[in-house]
Parts: structure tokens; C-alpha cells; sequence
């Protein structure tokens, strides 16, 4: 398969319906110059992928703060979670429970950025109360990953809301700037753990002083009192 580098990276794509596969993978680089001599000629390292039926069935469960039960559910609230329960299930072939091979490691990424966030962390059972609020407390979307030591995983993703907004940062551009020019100020809604509000709708009113004047984007003079609906 032939694919065009940008910038010195490729990206190759792949995919089967076998259960049980091991798949070598490597890249060869050839080009020539106009008068048909090669110019370059590489062979990566060979990647071996193991494509396996098993997998680990991870379901996560929530309390949240005051509730006496756990619920099924991926999203909680900063502030409002003692903690996610996760139940954790080694599937075979035929969706048929197979014998767990303890421990099992847990790591837990930013879904987005695919930033290794916590762990390595030891699992002893096929269940884990996963509690710490200085991530349970900070917006985002967390992927949980286990993986036991024949290398099978799963994973399952949670959402973390922001708690209700508690104060307004305001941030300028810079403190001086020069007459007749334009400067910026960058308003943030925040709750108490410094998460950006999200979700809702609110009308932030500003008002400005020494006979400054708020302009929208076309650069029309809006005076020294301004507001607006934000959805941040």
C-alpha cells in the first residue's frame, strides 16, 4: 500500500474481522531523482500488532455526594461525586465470561489529548473505587483503561462537569496600551476548581471607565456599558 507523506509523516490505516491475529506491519521508503538513480531506500523496524476475541468489559457506576446507591451513568458533576465504581469483566468469544488474570493496571488518560493523566495504578479484583477528587473535580473527558497481564484490555470513557460559576476573571491584553488603539480583555466564568462554566447560558454585563469605549467586531462604538449572552 502506497501512501503520500506530508512533512515527513504518513498515516496507514488497518482493519480485520479475524478474532485471533498477529499482524507484522513495517514502511518502506523509496524515491528517485529525475535521472532514475535511487536517492533514498529504508525499511523501518518491523511493529507486531496482536489482535485478540478477549477483551475486559469495564462498566462504571457513580454516588453521587448525599445519594445512598451507585447509578450507572458517564457523566458526573465537579464537587458533586464521592467517587466512579468500576466493574471490570474478561469477555471472550461469544460474549462468554472468561477467568480474570490479576492484577489488572489502570490507566487513566485526557480523552482528548490522549495525556497519560494517572496510573499505572494496581488492580487487585474485578472491582475498583476510583476517588480522587483532584481529577473528579476537574472538567473533562477521562478515559479509564485496564489491561491485565496477558496484555487484554478495555476501557470506558466519563464525563466531569463544572460546578455553578462562583466568580469572573478578567484578563487584559496588557495593562497600557497606546491612544487611539484597541486592546483586549478576556472575561472567563469560572466555578470554584477554575473550570470554565459550560452548558449554560449567561448574560455577562461589563462597563468601562476614563472615557473608553467598548467596540463589537465591525468596529462600531458600543459606549461605556456593554452585555452580552455567553455560552462558554
Amino acid at each position: 500500500m502506497d501512501v503520500r507523506a506530508q512533512n515527513g509523516i504518513a498515516s496507514y490505516s488497518f482493519s480485520t474481522k479475524s478474532d485471533d491475529l498477529n499482524v507484522i506491519f513495517d514502511a518502506h521508503i523509496f524515491t528517485q531523482d529525475s535521472e532514475g538513480n535511487t536517492v533514498v531506500d529504508k525499511i523501518s523496524d518491523p511493529i507486531t500488532f496482536n489482535v485478540r476475541s478477549e477483551r475486559i468489559s469495564v462498566q462504571a457506576k457513580i454516588k453521587n455526594i448525599g445519594a445512598s446507591d451507585f447509578t450507572s451513568n458517564s457523566v458526573i458533576s465537579a464537587e458533586n461525586s464521592n467517587g466512579i465504581l468500576l466493574n471490570l469483566q474478561k469477555i471472550g468469544k461469544g460474549n462468554t465470561i472468561l477467568p480474570s488474570n490479576f492484577p489488572y493496571t489502570l490507566s487513566v488518560y485526557d480523552d482528548i489529548g490522549n495525556t497519560l493523566l494517572r496510573g499505572p495504578i494496581n488492580v487487585p479484583s474485578n472491582e475498583y473505587f476510583f476517588t480522587d477528587q483532584t481529577l473528579l473535580n476537574k472538567s473533562g473527558v477521562y478515559r479509564f483503561v485496564f489491561k491485565d497481564n496477558a496484555g487484554i484490555n478495555g476501557f470506558t470513557t466519563m464525563t466531569v462537569l463544572p460546578a455553578l460559576p462562583v466568580k469572573i476573571e478578567a484578563t487584559p491584553a496588557s495593562n497600557i496600551f497606546i491612544a487611539g488603539e484597541k486592546t483586549t480583555v478576556v472575561v472567563k466564568i469560572l466555578d470554584k476548581f477554575g473550570n470554565l462554566a459550560t452548558g449554560e447560558m449567561y448574560k455577562l454585563s461589563g462597563s468601562i471607565s476614563g472615557g473608553a469605549e467598548f467596540m463589537d467586531l465591525d468596529g462600531k462604538k458600543l459606549g461605556s456599558t456593554t452585555s452580552k449572552n455567553v455560552t462558554e
